[in-house]
């Protein structure tokens, strides 16, 4: 019971609302209507051979992120809960975007910048302070319908005129949020001001910077899986020209993902015109100039 306890403490009533709605959400769906299906499919596409490798790898990256952390004292068992978080919420979705986004300009200067923000400290200190569970299960529905008019309102252009008064109660909720969590701050500074506390602040900065090579590795990864999959296609008739092509295109490139992006913008186009080795070089050759 003791234990049962723990983990059920681990998560503050905001987040404990959170899960209950979620619970009666997904039954709902999929003992109504074609969700079940929906959630079959998405269940298939997760456990592809590929996608699970891939998973694995971030898991055991992420794992080893944490030994170090617990090793230098940044991380205890009551932090379980806000990596999990983590690792479900914020690396799978940078995961997801990584192939995508690095190929902006300075795509991961700007990951590490995302982290250092003052505006972090309020997020912390608002999901630090709750309100009662029972207060908690009113107010997540009554926020998602409220979000839900407004967005409403912005996309249709007959309900724009509307958009002021959920804006509004969206506006004073928000503060009301932030007053509390603030007045229970200072009220309560010295239960707030902990080593623990600041733990749970740092976690999820820590992790996310410390996610970034791998992050990058899995851009470079897919990337070159992508660029070859398209040379495989134009040279099918001719593996060997192509195994060549692929080491002399990762000769050049090696591991500069900008350098691989700006080589896949500029010349993959012309792997119709690869016959032969000799054309092979010229195109390496051309992109070096």
């Amino acid at each position: 019971m003791a234990n049962i306890n723990f983990y059920i403490n681990l998560f503050n009533n905001r987040e404990q609302a959170l899960i209950v709605w979620l619970l009666l959400f997904f039954g709902f769906m999929i003992l109504h209507g074609k969700f079940g299906y929906a959630l079959l499919h998405l269940l298939k596409v997760f456990f592809n051979p590929k996608i699970q490798v891939v998973l694995a790898l971030m898991l055991v990256y992420v794992s080893l992120v944490v030994l170090l952390l617990y090793k230098i004292n940044l991380w205890g068992v009551y932090l379980i809960k806000d990596t999990l978080f983590w690792i479900f919420g914020t690396a799978f979705i940078l995961m997801m975007n990584a192939v995508k986004e690095s190929k902006e300009e300075h795509y991961f200067r700007k990951l590490i910048l995302d982290n250092i923000k003052l505006i972090l400290i309020l997020e912390f200190v608002i999901n630090l302070y709750t309100f009662s569970l029972w207060l908690e299960l009113v107010l997540i529905p009554v926020i998602l319908v409220i979000v839900a008019v407004n967005t409403m309102a912005e996309t249709e252009k007959e309900y724009r005129h509307a958009k002021k008064l959920p804006e509004g109660i969206l506006t004073i909720i928000g503060l009301t949020i932030l007053a509390y969590s603030l007045i229970k701050t200072f009220t309560d500074f010295e239960n707030f001001a902990t080593a623990d506390n600041l733990r749970a602040f740092l976690i999820p900065i820590l992790l996310s910077i410390t996610y970034i090579p791998f992050l990058y590795l899995f851009a470079l990864a897919i990337t070159y899986e992508t660029l070859f999959t398209r040379l495989d296609i134009f040279i099918k008739d001719d593996k060997d020209l192509a195994r060549f092509a692929k080491r002399k295109i990762m000769f050049l490139c090696h591991f500069n993902l900008k350098r691989l992006n700006r080589f896949s913008k500029e010349q993959a186009i012309s792997f119709t015109t690869l016959r032969d080795r000799e054309a092979v070089l010229n195109l390496v050759e051309a992109f070096k100039k």
